[in-house]
Protein backbone atom coordinates (compact mmCIF):
# COMPACT_ATOMS: atom_id res chain seq x y z
CA UNK A 1 0.00 0.00 0.00
CA UNK A 2 1.35 3.39 -0.98
CA UNK A 3 1.04 6.24 1.49
CA UNK A 4 -0.83 9.22 0.11
CA UNK A 5 2.08 11.62 0.60
CA UNK A 6 4.23 9.45 -1.67
CA UNK A 7 1.69 9.89 -4.44
CA UNK A 8 1.60 13.63 -3.78
CA UNK A 9 5.37 13.77 -4.06
CA UNK A 10 5.36 11.89 -7.35
CA UNK A 11 2.94 14.41 -8.83
CA UNK A 12 5.19 17.36 -8.04
CA UNK A 13 7.52 18.66 -10.71
CA UNK A 14 11.12 18.29 -9.65
CA UNK A 15 13.78 20.27 -11.45
CA UNK A 16 16.40 17.77 -10.31
CA UNK A 17 16.95 14.81 -12.62
CA UNK A 18 18.22 12.52 -9.89
CA UNK A 19 15.39 13.11 -7.42
CA UNK A 20 12.85 10.35 -7.00
CA UNK A 21 10.08 9.80 -4.49
CA UNK A 22 10.08 6.35 -2.93
CA UNK A 23 8.35 4.69 -0.02
CA UNK A 24 10.29 2.71 2.55
CA UNK A 25 9.96 1.33 6.06
CA UNK A 26 12.36 1.75 8.94
CA UNK A 27 15.03 4.31 9.68
CA UNK A 28 15.82 6.90 7.03
CA UNK A 29 19.55 6.46 7.63
CA UNK A 30 19.26 2.70 6.97
CA UNK A 31 17.33 3.35 3.78
CA UNK A 32 19.98 5.88 2.72
CA UNK A 33 22.65 3.20 3.22
CA UNK A 34 20.62 0.66 1.21
CA UNK A 35 20.32 2.95 -1.81
CA UNK A 36 23.88 4.26 -1.58
CA UNK A 37 22.95 7.83 -0.69
CA UNK A 38 25.67 10.07 0.66
CA UNK A 39 23.39 12.88 1.83
CA UNK A 40 20.05 13.16 3.64
CA UNK A 41 18.29 16.45 2.95
CA UNK A 42 15.97 17.82 5.63
CA UNK A 43 13.88 20.99 5.76
CA UNK A 44 13.70 23.59 8.50
CA UNK A 45 10.59 25.75 8.84
CA UNK A 46 11.47 27.50 12.08
CA UNK A 47 14.17 27.76 14.71
CA UNK A 48 12.19 25.27 16.79
CA UNK A 49 12.85 22.59 14.12
CA UNK A 50 16.62 23.00 14.42
CA UNK A 51 17.15 21.23 17.74
CA UNK A 52 15.24 18.11 16.75
CA UNK A 53 16.91 18.00 13.33
CA UNK A 54 20.36 18.42 14.90
CA UNK A 55 19.69 15.53 17.29
CA UNK A 56 18.48 13.37 14.40
CA UNK A 57 21.52 14.27 12.29
CA UNK A 58 23.88 13.35 15.14
CA UNK A 59 22.10 10.04 15.69
CA UNK A 60 22.28 9.31 11.95
CA UNK A 61 25.97 10.21 11.93
CA UNK A 62 26.65 7.74 14.74
CA UNK A 63 24.99 4.97 12.69
CA UNK A 64 26.39 5.99 9.29
CA UNK A 65 29.40 8.30 9.53
CA UNK A 66 29.75 8.48 5.74
CA UNK A 67 26.25 9.95 5.23
CA UNK A 68 25.88 13.67 5.78
CA UNK A 69 22.69 15.52 6.72
CA UNK A 70 22.02 18.85 5.03
CA UNK A 71 19.28 21.11 6.37
CA UNK A 72 17.68 23.65 4.06
CA UNK A 73 15.61 26.58 5.26
CA UNK A 74 12.28 27.14 3.59
CA UNK A 75 11.02 30.36 2.10
CA UNK A 76 9.73 32.88 4.63
CA UNK A 77 6.40 32.65 2.82
CA UNK A 78 5.93 29.09 4.14
CA UNK A 79 7.66 29.30 7.52
CA UNK A 80 4.42 29.18 9.52
CA UNK A 81 2.80 26.34 7.59
CA UNK A 82 2.50 22.79 8.83
CA UNK A 83 0.35 19.98 7.52
CA UNK A 84 -1.76 20.28 10.69
CA UNK A 85 -2.53 23.92 9.97
CA UNK A 86 -3.38 23.17 6.33
CA UNK A 87 -5.72 20.34 7.37
CA UNK A 88 -7.39 22.55 9.98
CA UNK A 89 -8.03 25.28 7.40
CA UNK A 90 -9.54 22.78 4.93
CA UNK A 91 -11.62 21.11 7.65
CA UNK A 92 -13.28 24.45 8.34
CA UNK A 93 -13.88 25.27 4.68
CA UNK A 94 -10.93 27.60 4.17
CA UNK A 95 -8.90 28.04 0.98
CA UNK A 96 -5.38 26.58 0.97
CA UNK A 97 -4.71 26.85 -2.77
CA UNK A 98 -1.98 29.42 -2.14
CA UNK A 99 -0.22 27.03 0.27
CA UNK A 100 -0.21 23.61 -1.42
CA UNK A 101 -0.29 22.20 -4.98
CA UNK A 102 -3.70 21.77 -6.67
CA UNK A 103 -3.75 17.96 -6.35
CA UNK A 104 -3.26 18.27 -2.57
CA UNK A 105 -6.12 20.79 -2.32
CA UNK A 106 -8.38 18.36 -4.19
CA UNK A 107 -7.40 15.35 -2.07
CA UNK A 108 -7.81 17.18 1.24
CA UNK A 109 -11.13 18.72 0.21
CA UNK A 110 -12.45 15.30 -0.82
CA UNK A 111 -11.19 13.70 2.39
CA UNK A 112 -12.88 16.21 4.65
CA UNK A 113 -16.06 16.23 2.57
CA UNK A 114 -16.29 12.44 2.97
CA UNK A 115 -15.82 12.76 6.74
CA UNK A 116 -18.48 15.46 6.85
CA UNK A 117 -20.89 13.30 4.85
CA UNK A 118 -20.45 10.40 7.31
CA UNK A 119 -21.42 12.49 10.31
Amino acid sequence: MEYRWVGFGRKLHFSFEKVEVVQYRGLTVNFAKEVGARVIIRGLRAVSDFEAEMQQALANQSMAPNIDTVCLMNSQQYSFISSSIVKEIVMHGGDVSHLVPPHVVTALTEQYQQRKDRT
